[in-house]
């Protein structure tokens, strides 16, 4: 993407979204340019040989999280060419040439289309982010309006073939971790771990709060011995926020993380999946609910390794009825 066609971006998510798209910074053609230009963002565009754009897809760059593939928008006059599917195989290789491990994208669940073009793509359902943006986003023409705030699959793809990794998953969820792993097509070790962090060593909490979506995101890069006390207090400061969903990445390779596990359902965590490729190594993720009953049967889920777990995470889920 070019820079002066930035105001083109905002016009064709404005054409299949309104304004509801759940990433607001889309719509402002001057900060799209300038995360482009920074490297937060890498946009792939189509365009006509008249200068119409007809669709976009980034590659969106994070800090501790590995990159993600979407903002996946064609015009409506344009849907039906393939536009999309050329635009992500174009990016593919754009990542490749960064020399990145993998991409992670979010599908939406609203409706199955977005699940079947990602599986086209190679990608495999690995999570899932509950209620992970406001019931205000809609899709014109597929689903104007949400019973409930949409929650996402959550999707991988391997770039490269995976070197095997030795991870330490908490003993009640190895089954479901290994299932994952094995749709996914990577080796790891799993061993058992029942290790608690030093006494002397102090946690590190990371936490990303998104006012507009009531979201919040943690991150530990240490844990320590005062682990529940931190974890409780910045719990205790979301929830008087009144920030409705809070999702937590946890690293399995580290051998404390099924302590810290305990801990965090303790506190009203869940499991919802993994994710390859974060910062440090693989991460288990768990989600916290303040307020926010899911719909599970609302929920559309096309891939069976994505059926059953989100089953499974129904049954773990603290609040489910």
């Amino acid at each position: 993407m070019r820079s002066e066609e930035a105001v083109e971006v905002s016009r064709c998510v404005y054409d299949s979204y309104g304004y509801s798209y759940a990433n607001e910074n889309i719509y402002y053609p001057d900060r799209v340019a300038a995360m482009n230009n920074s490297g937060e963002l890498c946009s792939a565009v189509a365009v006509t040989p008249s200068g119409e754009m007809g669709g976009h897809f980034a590659l969106i760059f994070y800090a501790d999280l590995p990159p993600e593939i979407g903002i996946a928008v064609t015009k409506k006059k344009f849907r039906g060419q393939g536009i999309a599917r050329k635009l992500g195989e174009y990016l593919d290789g754009q990542a490749r040439s960064m020399h990145i491990k993998g991409l992670q994208v979010k599908e939406v669940t609203v409706h199955p289309y977005t699940q079947k073009f990602c599986q086209k793509l190679g990608y495999k359902d690995c999570g899932f982010l509950l209620a992970h943006s406001p019931k205000t986003l809609s899709f014109k023409g597929i689903a104007d309006e949400l019973s409930q705030r949409n929650t996402d699959v959550l999707g991988f793809k391997y770039l490269n073939k995976p070197k095997t990794i030795t991870i330490f998953p908490p003993e009640k969820h190895r089954m479901i971790i290994e299932v994952i792993y094995m749709s996914l097509d990577a080796p790891v070790i799993i061993k058992e771990s029942d290790s608690m962090p030093p006494k002397v060593a102090k946690s590190i909490i990371d936490v990303s709060v998104n006012s507009i979506r009531s979201l919040a995101e943690i991150r530990m890069p240490c844990y320590g011995a005062d682990i529940k006390d931190v974890l409780k207090h910045e719990m205790h400061r979301l929830r008087a926020e009144e920030i409705r969903v809070t999702e937590m990445y946890l690293n399995l390779t580290d051998p404390f993380t099924p302590f810290v596990v305990s801990i965090a359902e303790d506190l009203g965590f869940f499991f919802t999946g993994i994710l390859p490729g974060t910062k440090g190594g693989d991460s288990i993720v768990m989600q916290n609910m303040n307020g926010v009953q899911i719909d599970y049967d609302a929920i559309t889920v096309v891939s069976d390794t994505a059926k059953a777990l989100l089953e499974y995470i129904k049954q773990k889920d603290p609040h489910t009825v």
